[in-house]
């Protein structure tokens, strides 16, 4: 099918090996990506930025979150939007794992850059 999609059958992978922690599933669109995202405890993204606008949306878990010079600390039902070349970063802190929705723009030239 081509229209639905369900994460719990979708291939699993590393979101950026090199830059985050988080696995999981994406759906990409014409102009936007839909992904479902995990942190394990403890672990997290380096401080990054990329020419792509982003939200995440908590499902489970805690986690600090660094966008550009604000800093909190980000549960269930907290939303956090990154915008274009700002930098940022999460980390997944507590015992429980980290679960999130995650929507970004599409690029057919996706850039990021470590800060």
């Amino acid at each position: 099918m081509k229209y639905f999609f369900r994460f719990d059958d979708m291939k699993q992978f590393a979101f950026g090996p090199n830059v985050t922690s988080s696995v999981g599933a994406k759906v990409p669109g014409a102009r936007m990506i839909l992904g479902l995202a995990r942190k394990a405890p403890g672990t997290g993204s380096k401080m990054h930025k990329h020419n792509a606008e982003q939200f995440n949306y908590m499902l489970q878990g805690t986690a600090k979150a660094i966008v550009g010079d604000e800093e909190m600390i980000i549960k269930a039902g907290d939303v956090v939007y990154m915008p274009s070349d700002v930098p940022h970063a999460i980390t997944a802190i507590g015992d429980e794992e980290v679960i999130f929705l995650t929507v970004k723009d599409c690029f057919e030239e996706f850039k990021v850059e470590l800060v």
